[in-house]
């Protein structure tokens, strides 16, 4: 098992559905979309129907950042997590 931290960034509905804005998740490791899906079994179908589509897959409204410096696009998800990284969640915005 390892630990990395999830933190979710300007989403108060998914840290209250998750138990918290910022916290370290346990489990078998793999990748961020290994760590999605673990937190979703973890914290109940509540923040699943917030966070995943219809595909299961990470709703194309958020945005993943990975270690506080790398931005990931939604079919980067197959990057590996590491015990002690840092997996930040938060809204997709656009503008211009």
């Amino acid at each position: 098992m390892i630990g990395v931290t999830i933190e979710f960034l300007g989403l108060p509905n998914a840290a209250k559905l998750a138990g918290g804005k910022s916290f370290v998740l346990s489990f078998a490791g793999g990748t961020i979309a290994d760590l999605v899906r673990a937190l979703v079994e973890q914290r109940g179908e509540p923040l699943r129907r917030f966070l995943l589509d219809g595909e299961g897959k990470l709703d194309l409204a958020f945005q993943v950042i990975h270690n506080k410096t790398e931005w990931l696009r939604r079919e980067q998800l197959d990057r590996a997590v590491a015990d002690g990284d840092m997996v930040t969640i938060t809204m997709l915005v656009g503008g211009g």
